[in-house]
């Protein structure tokens, strides 16, 4: 069966060669793709630039997009970064996501153009935009941040086959978890397996036959959201989803929820769109968490309130949900309910059009890497590292520190990319690292304040439990940038350790302020058990009165003499001021006398002289008033105290 696929790929590569010699564009351009990538071609960047350049300017965004990548890296070319630009630029005009991406991560860092964070904005928006169309409800891709340097050359296994081979085993036996296991990840995709809903849709009917809560829900949201085999029905989706929320399913009650909000199948009733969805929140279903943030944020049978999905956004943010992070760069663009930030809105932009289905080269880089085709994933690395993935600009950086790589030639070249990769990933997570700073200074630090006030322990130890390993993360970008700062040239070193120290700092404020909120939780919490205890005390007489007699004037002495111990260190200082003051009358008559003696020596006028004898008694007054006003507050702080 093997050599039966190795031969049809054989034959369709000839065939795209022979539409290529035919002047068919998109097979030129599948051609230079397949000999950059050494993708069942042998790698030729000069063969995969001339089917490049012979494809007019306006045919193929795609090209444009291989032509900045080459002119980037200097790639069968020598590097120029304005040519690169340009055919960024080009492509992303034709509204090519990946060299949107690619630009507008130019544009965030000033990389070969002015730094312009807006232009950064917008571009990543258009694609995040265009992502989250595309995607479910729940959807989008998961990036596999894989990072090599974390890893030994050999130790780097995959064990989902070998898991979803075991799962398959205990389903043909029956086994319902096995099952609904098996359905929840042909549903949603991951772990090295492609979203088949129909598969999903095998293995959870067999699930709901056992009226299993999880099976039903994960089967009403398939006939809610429709599949090639059994297509959009809302009745039965219904039917499912309340079978499942009678069981208290946090799944089925979010899809309850999203079809009273959108009027599938039932009346829109934004009331109950919110019950079900609090339901859910309450057993920490993300969706349920996210949509509840939407109904705040647009004011659908509620008040609106920025703040409100600002929290829901940001507690949904753990799970990196695309709409969430999506919501979050929408209201820290527009500054609705927090304060205007560009670079944190850019960030949670371009962290949802990442999750693209270009995503899925990273893993595919992952895979080359892992059966060594060092020079494969190398390439892959290197184009999205372009495109502003920061794990691949890293392991692009690893691989030409740490392998060889047959067929490429990187005696000079090798010394341009690390540079260009380190920077690259230095950007990124120094954004990263304000990103985290941001969402703690302004979203949970607040939180965290308004549920101390509130006396509402269990979420403030849930807030600060975030708050932790948010701050821990950032030490972790940090000890990367540290590695980086380490190795980079003696010219950029100075400005990324300036950056990176900056970085520590906020780091340690951070954690000073989270103790400081943390005592004030304690205290909070140990001055209301105090005031619980003392309201439910019984009343008693006392035993022995002379007993509480004795106390009080055991306090009123201990205060006496703490204020005899007071009045003694004003009247030390009071003393030590008086005999400043004496000095300075001192060195004043003495400056005088001076003064005098220089008028006669120089012959002044008698005027000058008289002027300033007159200076000389004014200062005089001066003085003694001072000395006399400090004497007179002195003796009233004295009363008042006794």
């Amino acid at each position: 069966m093997l050599e039966s696929r190795t031969a049809n790929k054989k034959i369709a590569f000839t065939l795209l060669q022979e539409s290529a010699q035919l002047d068919h564009q998109k097979a030129k351009e599948l051609m230079a793709r397949s000999y950059i990538f050494a993708d069942h071609l042998p790698f030729n960047p000069r063969k995969a630039f001339n089917y490049l350049r012979s494809i007019p300017i306006n045919e193929s965004s795609g090209a444009h997009l291989l032509l900045g990548f080459m002119y980037s890296i200097g790639l069968g070319v020598h590097s120029n970064p304005h040519k690169s630009l340009m055919h960024y630029t080009l492509a992303a005009n034709m509204d090519n996501s990946l060299a949107k991406m690619a630009v507008g991560f130019k544009y965030m860092y000033g990389m070969d153009v002015h730094e312009d964070c807006g232009q950064a904005k917008d571009l990543y928006h258009s694609v995040a935009t265009s992502v989250v169309h595309n995607s479910r409800v729940s959807g989008g891709h998961v990036i596999r941040n894989k990072h090599l340097w974390r890893q030994t050359d050999r130790v780097i296994q995959n064990l989902d086959k070998d898991l979803i081979d075991y799962y398959k085993f205990l389903a043909k036996k029956g086994h319902i978890n096995a099952c609904v296991s098996l359905g929840q990840l042909y549903y949603f995709g991951g772990f090295g397996v492609d979203r088949d809903v129909d598969t999903a849709l095998n293995y959870l009917q067999t699930a709901a036959k056992s009226r299993n809560a999880n099976a039903l829900a994960l089967l009403g949201h398939i006939y809610l959201e429709g599949s090639p085999s059994v297509g959009h029905n809302f009745t039965k989706a219904y039917q499912l989803l309340k079978a499942s929320a009678q069981k208290r399913n946090p799944i089925a009650q979010a899809g309850l929820g999203f079809m009273y909000l959108t009027g599938k199948g039932v009346d829109i009733d934004f009331k109950d769109a919110f019950e079900y969805f609090a339901l859910s929140s309450r057993q920490g279903w993300v969706e349920g968490i996210v949509n509840l943030g939407l109904m705040y944020m647009n004011g659908l049978g509620v008040a609106r309130d920025y703040r409100r999905a600002i929290r829901f956004f940001t507690l949904a943010l753990q799970s990196q949900h695309l709409l969430a992070v999506y919501h979050l760069g929408q209201l820290f663009g527009g500054g609705h309910g927090v304060a205007i930030s560009c670079r944190t809105a850019v960030s949670h932009f371009k962290s949802v059009a990442e999750r693209g289905v270009w995503s899925r080269e990273l893993a595919e880089a992952d895979n080359h890497y892992k059966n060594n085709k060092v020079l494969q994933a190398f390439m892959k690395y290197a184009f999205l590292s372009d495109m502003g993935y920061e794990s691949a600009q890293s392991n692009s950086a690893f691989i030409l520190e740490n392998k060889a790589i047959d067929g490429l030639d990187i005696d000079g070249y090798k010394r341009q990319m690390v540079i260009k990769t380190m920077s690259q990933s230095m950007d990124s997570l120094f954004s990263a690292s304000n990103v985290l700073i941001n969402e703690i200074q302004e979203s949970l630090f607040p939180r965290l304040e308004s549920l101390i006030a509130s006396n509402d322990q269990n979420n403030a130890l849930s807030v600060e439990s975030d708050i932790e390993s948010k701050v821990k993360q950032l030490d972790t970008y940090c000890d990367k940038m540290e590695i980086i700062v380490n190795k980079s040239g003696p010219n950029d070193r100075p400005q990324q350790k300036m950056r990176l120290d900056q970085l520590r700092y906020d780091s340690r404020h951070l954690l000073s302020s989270l103790r400081n909120l943390h005592h004030r939780r304690v205290q909070r919490e140990r001055e209301e058990r105090e005031r619980e205890e003392l309201l439910t005390r019984r009343f008693t007489t006392n035993s022995e009165t002379n007993i509480a007699i004795e106390s009080y004037y055991g306090d009123e002495n201990t205060r006496l003499k703490s204020f005899n111990t007071n009045l003694d260190d004003m009247i030390a200082s009071g003393s030590t001021i008086l005999s400043g003051l004496r000095d300075q009358r001192g060195f004043l008559k003495g400056a005088h006398k001076r003064l005098i003696d220089i008028g006669n020596t120089l012959g002044m006028s008698n005027t000058v002289m008289r002027l300033i004898e007159k200076r000389g008694v004014t200062d005089r007054y001066i003085l003694f008033g001072g000395m006399i006003i400090f004497c007179v507050l002195m003796l009233l702080i004295w009363k008042y105290l006794t």
